[in-house]
Protein backbone atom coordinates (compact mmCIF):
# COMPACT_ATOMS: atom_id res chain seq x y z
CA UNK A 1 0.00 0.00 0.00
CA UNK A 2 2.70 2.36 0.63
CA UNK A 3 4.64 1.78 -2.61
CA UNK A 4 0.89 2.84 -4.14
CA UNK A 5 0.58 6.13 -2.37
CA UNK A 6 4.02 6.67 -3.27
CA UNK A 7 3.72 5.85 -7.18
CA UNK A 8 0.49 7.97 -6.97
CA UNK A 9 2.51 11.28 -5.10
CA UNK A 10 4.85 10.88 -7.56
CA UNK A 11 2.75 10.97 -10.56
CA UNK A 12 1.19 14.05 -8.97
CA UNK A 13 3.92 15.80 -8.50
CA UNK A 14 5.50 14.67 -12.13
CA UNK A 15 1.48 15.97 -13.80
CA UNK A 16 2.17 19.37 -11.69
CA UNK A 17 5.78 19.78 -13.23
CA UNK A 18 4.40 18.90 -17.22
CA UNK A 19 1.54 21.53 -16.42
CA UNK A 20 3.89 24.22 -15.20
CA UNK A 21 6.45 23.34 -18.03
CA UNK A 22 3.53 23.94 -20.54
CA UNK A 23 2.54 27.28 -18.98
CA UNK A 24 6.23 28.60 -18.98
CA UNK A 25 6.43 27.90 -22.73
CA UNK A 26 2.90 29.33 -23.28
CA UNK A 27 1.79 25.98 -24.17
CA UNK A 28 -2.49 25.34 -23.47
CA UNK A 29 -3.05 24.11 -20.15
CA UNK A 30 -4.30 20.59 -22.30
CA UNK A 31 -2.30 18.63 -25.29
CA UNK A 32 -4.41 17.54 -28.14
CA UNK A 33 -4.86 14.08 -28.08
CA UNK A 34 -4.74 11.81 -30.95
CA UNK A 35 -6.73 8.29 -30.44
CA UNK A 36 -5.24 5.94 -32.95
CA UNK A 37 -7.28 2.29 -33.14
CA UNK A 38 -5.34 -0.29 -35.38
CA UNK A 39 -6.90 -3.39 -36.85
CA UNK A 40 -2.98 -4.78 -36.83
CA UNK A 41 -2.12 -5.80 -33.42
CA UNK A 42 1.85 -5.63 -34.28
CA UNK A 43 3.65 -3.92 -36.79
CA UNK A 44 1.08 -1.09 -36.35
CA UNK A 45 1.10 -0.07 -32.97
CA UNK A 46 5.32 -0.69 -32.70
CA UNK A 47 5.93 1.76 -35.11
CA UNK A 48 3.42 4.66 -33.99
CA UNK A 49 4.70 4.47 -30.30
CA UNK A 50 8.07 5.50 -31.54
CA UNK A 51 6.34 8.27 -33.07
CA UNK A 52 4.50 8.94 -30.05
CA UNK A 53 7.69 9.40 -27.74
CA UNK A 54 9.13 11.63 -31.00
CA UNK A 55 5.81 14.14 -30.97
CA UNK A 56 4.86 13.84 -27.02
CA UNK A 57 6.17 17.79 -26.18
CA UNK A 58 3.24 18.65 -28.67
CA UNK A 59 0.60 15.94 -29.06
CA UNK A 60 -0.19 12.72 -26.97
CA UNK A 61 -1.16 10.06 -29.16
CA UNK A 62 -2.68 6.68 -27.75
CA UNK A 63 -2.14 3.90 -29.45
CA UNK A 64 -4.52 0.70 -29.50
CA UNK A 65 -4.14 -2.90 -31.79
CA UNK A 66 -8.11 -3.38 -31.76
CA UNK A 67 -8.17 -6.07 -34.14
CA UNK A 68 -11.57 -6.35 -36.23
CA UNK A 69 -13.30 -4.11 -32.97
CA UNK A 70 -11.19 -1.26 -34.17
CA UNK A 71 -14.09 1.16 -36.62
CA UNK A 72 -16.45 0.59 -33.43
CA UNK A 73 -14.10 1.17 -30.48
CA UNK A 74 -12.58 4.62 -32.44
CA UNK A 75 -16.76 5.64 -32.82
CA UNK A 76 -17.43 4.78 -29.24
CA UNK A 77 -14.28 7.36 -28.28
CA UNK A 78 -15.67 9.95 -30.71
CA UNK A 79 -18.97 9.31 -29.02
CA UNK A 80 -17.41 9.70 -25.65
CA UNK A 81 -15.67 12.89 -26.14
CA UNK A 82 -18.47 14.19 -28.09
CA UNK A 83 -20.49 14.10 -25.19
CA UNK A 84 -17.75 15.55 -22.83
CA UNK A 85 -18.07 18.59 -24.82
CA UNK A 86 -21.26 19.30 -24.64
CA UNK A 87 -21.11 18.81 -20.99
CA UNK A 88 -18.18 20.97 -20.92
CA UNK A 89 -16.16 18.80 -18.97
CA UNK A 90 -13.38 19.47 -21.52
CA UNK A 91 -12.47 22.48 -23.26
CA UNK A 92 -10.27 21.48 -25.73
CA UNK A 93 -11.69 18.20 -27.01
CA UNK A 94 -12.55 19.68 -30.24
CA UNK A 95 -8.66 19.67 -30.97
CA UNK A 96 -8.67 15.84 -30.56
CA UNK A 97 -8.53 13.24 -33.38
CA UNK A 98 -9.32 9.78 -33.34
CA UNK A 99 -8.79 7.62 -36.60
CA UNK A 100 -8.87 3.66 -37.18
CA UNK A 101 -6.43 2.33 -39.51
CA UNK A 102 -7.81 -0.14 -41.24
CA UNK A 103 -6.41 -2.99 -44.01
CA UNK A 104 -8.84 -3.62 -46.92
CA UNK A 105 -7.16 -7.23 -48.09
CA UNK A 106 -7.66 -6.41 -51.28
CA UNK A 107 -11.64 -5.87 -50.46
CA UNK A 108 -11.80 -1.81 -51.50
CA UNK A 109 -15.32 -1.55 -51.46
CA UNK A 110 -15.75 -3.07 -47.93
CA UNK A 111 -13.18 -0.79 -46.83
CA UNK A 112 -14.85 2.68 -48.65
CA UNK A 113 -18.08 1.41 -46.93
CA UNK A 114 -16.28 1.92 -43.33
CA UNK A 115 -14.78 4.70 -44.47
CA UNK A 116 -18.32 6.11 -44.76
CA UNK A 117 -19.36 4.38 -41.72
CA UNK A 118 -16.40 6.54 -39.97
CA UNK A 119 -16.95 9.57 -41.42
CA UNK A 120 -20.38 9.56 -39.70
CA UNK A 121 -19.25 9.08 -36.28
CA UNK A 122 -17.14 11.73 -37.22
CA UNK A 123 -14.16 9.05 -37.04
CA UNK A 124 -11.18 9.35 -39.63
CA UNK A 125 -10.38 6.48 -41.44
CA UNK A 126 -6.91 5.53 -43.33
CA UNK A 127 -7.06 2.41 -45.52
CA UNK A 128 -4.52 0.21 -47.04
CA UNK A 129 -4.80 -1.95 -49.98
CA UNK A 130 -3.95 -4.82 -49.88
CA UNK A 131 -2.68 -4.35 -45.93
CA UNK A 132 -0.35 -1.94 -43.43
CA UNK A 133 3.04 -3.23 -44.31
CA UNK A 134 3.06 -1.53 -47.55
CA UNK A 135 3.54 1.98 -45.60
CA UNK A 136 6.40 -0.24 -43.92
CA UNK A 137 7.76 -0.89 -47.33
CA UNK A 138 7.27 2.83 -48.80
CA UNK A 139 10.19 3.86 -46.35
CA UNK A 140 12.50 1.67 -47.93
CA UNK A 141 11.46 1.77 -51.56
CA UNK A 142 8.70 2.82 -54.03
CA UNK A 143 7.62 -0.48 -56.07
CA UNK A 144 4.98 1.00 -58.12
CA UNK A 145 3.37 -2.49 -57.56
CA UNK A 146 -0.03 -3.87 -57.44
CA UNK A 147 0.23 -6.54 -54.62
CA UNK A 148 -2.12 -9.62 -54.85
CA UNK A 149 -2.52 -9.69 -51.55
CA UNK A 150 -0.78 -9.03 -48.00
CA UNK A 151 1.46 -12.05 -48.00
CA UNK A 152 2.99 -10.85 -51.50
CA UNK A 153 3.79 -6.99 -49.70
CA UNK A 154 5.22 -9.25 -46.81
CA UNK A 155 7.47 -10.99 -49.16
CA UNK A 156 8.67 -7.93 -50.61
CA UNK A 157 9.65 -6.56 -47.58
CA UNK A 158 11.57 -9.03 -46.42
CA UNK A 159 13.24 -8.86 -49.35
CA UNK A 160 13.98 -5.14 -49.27
CA UNK A 161 14.49 -5.32 -45.61
CA UNK A 162 17.75 -7.75 -45.92
CA UNK A 163 18.78 -5.69 -48.92
CA UNK A 164 19.14 -2.34 -46.77
CA UNK A 165 20.27 -3.82 -43.81
CA UNK A 166 22.02 -7.23 -44.16
CA UNK A 167 19.56 -8.72 -41.92
CA UNK A 168 16.39 -11.10 -42.01
CA UNK A 169 12.76 -9.05 -41.10
CA UNK A 170 11.59 -10.74 -37.91
CA UNK A 171 8.89 -13.52 -38.36
CA UNK A 172 7.06 -12.06 -35.62
CA UNK A 173 6.62 -8.07 -36.71
CA UNK A 174 6.31 -6.46 -34.00
CA UNK A 175 10.21 -7.40 -32.93
CA UNK A 176 11.32 -5.35 -36.06
CA UNK A 177 13.25 -2.19 -35.73
CA UNK A 178 11.23 0.21 -36.77
CA UNK A 179 13.10 3.04 -35.27
CA UNK A 180 15.59 1.99 -38.29
CA UNK A 181 13.26 3.35 -41.36
CA UNK A 182 11.89 6.21 -38.92
CA UNK A 183 14.51 8.71 -40.96
CA UNK A 184 12.69 8.08 -44.51
CA UNK A 185 9.19 9.04 -42.83
CA UNK A 186 9.11 11.87 -44.44
CA UNK A 187 9.60 10.05 -47.89
CA UNK A 188 7.11 7.66 -47.24
CA UNK A 189 4.10 10.07 -47.36
CA UNK A 190 5.12 11.20 -50.17
CA UNK A 191 5.63 8.20 -51.96
CA UNK A 192 2.13 7.29 -50.83
CA UNK A 193 0.65 10.48 -52.11
CA UNK A 194 1.15 9.02 -55.44
CA UNK A 195 0.41 6.01 -55.71
CA UNK A 196 -3.79 6.13 -54.95
CA UNK A 197 -4.95 6.35 -58.09
CA UNK A 198 -1.92 4.61 -59.82
CA UNK A 199 -3.03 1.15 -59.97
CA UNK A 200 -0.74 -0.06 -57.24
CA UNK A 201 -0.98 -1.16 -53.50
CA UNK A 202 -1.48 2.15 -51.66
CA UNK A 203 -2.02 3.49 -48.20
CA UNK A 204 -3.58 6.17 -46.61
CA UNK A 205 -1.20 6.13 -43.43
CA UNK A 206 -0.07 9.05 -44.37
CA UNK A 207 -3.10 10.97 -43.89
CA UNK A 208 -2.73 10.25 -40.09
CA UNK A 209 1.00 11.04 -40.25
CA UNK A 210 0.41 14.33 -41.85
CA UNK A 211 -2.54 15.10 -39.40
CA UNK A 212 0.14 14.18 -36.43
CA UNK A 213 3.01 16.95 -37.79
CA UNK A 214 0.44 19.56 -38.12
CA UNK A 215 -0.60 19.16 -34.50
CA UNK A 216 3.36 19.17 -34.19
CA UNK A 217 3.68 22.41 -36.40
CA UNK A 218 1.19 24.64 -34.36
CA UNK A 219 2.62 23.50 -30.87
CA UNK A 220 5.49 24.67 -32.48
CA UNK A 221 4.26 28.36 -33.39
CA UNK A 222 2.42 28.83 -30.06
CA UNK A 223 5.62 27.67 -28.08
CA UNK A 224 6.81 31.39 -26.39
CA UNK A 225 9.87 30.65 -24.41
CA UNK A 226 9.86 32.79 -21.06
CA UNK A 227 12.67 36.28 -20.99
CA UNK A 228 15.92 35.34 -19.73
Amino acid sequence: MNHKRENKRRDRKASTRGRARQRAYGFKATLPVVWVYFDDAETAPKYFELLKKKVSRYVKINVKGAGNEALDLALGKRANLSSKEKSDQHDETDRDEVWAIIDCETNVSHGESEKKRGKKGEVKVALSNPCYEVWTLLHLEDTGTLFANCDAVLKRLHEVWKREFQEDFPRHKAQAAYERIARHRDRAVEWAKKQRNQGQSWTEIYQLVESINSLVEEGKAQEVKPAT
